[in-house]
């Protein structure tokens, strides 16, 4: 378990973590709860599920949203053979800061023949927001990962645009302690000009990408595309060294929702998995 990086302009310290080990196959469940902790404003809650759903946990942030100098770490691991949903409560909110950094940092571990579907509700940054966030994903070699995260920029059926401020996302992904893939998002000061640029987002206001790391992932490439399709925002899927990518664009954030929902819908019965299909908080 990793700390959560303290200075003089830490608002809050949230942090949650989760341990999870392999349930009761014959009674139907995926996965048990072995640890849990949760610090202000961070909470997890667990709907109760069906006998056809995934043992499920929702992080919520009861401080409805964050602004700068507030810290927050989630932690997370699968034990061998227990499969888990992790969504969110809803959208994250990112507002304007005076000059001080929101920190997310995530730590996540799936062990031999588990499973982990990480799906998200977005992130919404504010003009003026500054977000730097961390995410490491530690995987074994036989596990398995559906991962992703949907980025809105302002709320433009609100009529909100956004101006300057920092977003830096960087992801991690190793397997059996190899990294995989290392990716980084980064834009700093005018964010309304990147915005704008055709060579960067050409006018987007979401942007989302989707992660499958399993040993069968280029397997499903073709069937990814055909359940893209030639639908109403820009996406495209490409697999590399056990790895599935997916990534969007869009003007319209509603429009990539769906999008992004129905692609998770499809593959998660592509995989096998639809007891991993989004639960009814994520269509709220």
């Amino acid at each position: 378990m990793h700390t959560p990086i303290r200075n003089q302009t830490t608002r809050v310290n949230g942090r949650a973590e989760l341990v999870v080990t392999a349930g009761d196959a014959r009674g139907g469940e995926t996965a048990k709860l072995s640890h849990l902790f949760h610090r202000q404003p961070l909470r997890l809650f667990f709907p109760h599920p069906s006998r056809r759903s995934a043992f499920a946990a929702v992080l919520g942030n009861v401080s409805g949203g964050m602004v700068g100098g507030d810290q927050y770490a989630v932690s997370v691991k699968l034990e061998e053979g227990a499969k888990m949903l992790f969504t969110a409560q809803a959208a994250e909110k990112i507002y304007r800061t005076a000059g001080a950094e929101t920190r997310v940092d995530t730590d996540i571990h799936v062990g031999e023949d588990a499973a982990l579907y990480w799906l998200p509700q977005g992130t919404i940054l504010f003009d003026g927001c500054r977000l730097r966030r961390m995410s490491q994903y530690h995987l074994a070699p036989d596990a398995r990962m559906l991962a992703g995260e949907i980025v809105m920029f302002g709320r433009t059926a609100m009529g909100e645009e956004l101006g300057r401020g920092l977003f830096h996302d960087d992801w991690r992904i190793r397997v059996a302690g190899r990294l995989v893939w290392a990716d980084a998002f980064h834009m700093d000061g005018d964010l309304a000009a990147t915005l704008a640029h055709p060579a960067t987002l050409d006018e987007a206001r979401a942007m989302a990408s989707c992660v499958y790391v399993a040993k069968d992932a280029a397997d499903h490439l073709s069937q990814a595309r055909e359940i893209l399709g030639d639908g109403e925002v820009t996406a495209a899927a490409t697999a590399f060294d056990g790895l599935l990518l997916i990534r969007w664009m869009a003007r319209d954030a509603a429009a990539l929702r769906r999008s992004f929902g129905n692609f998770w819908c499809g593959f998660c019965r592509e995989i096998g998995e639809d007891s991993a299909n989004p639960p009814s908080i994520w269509h709220i």
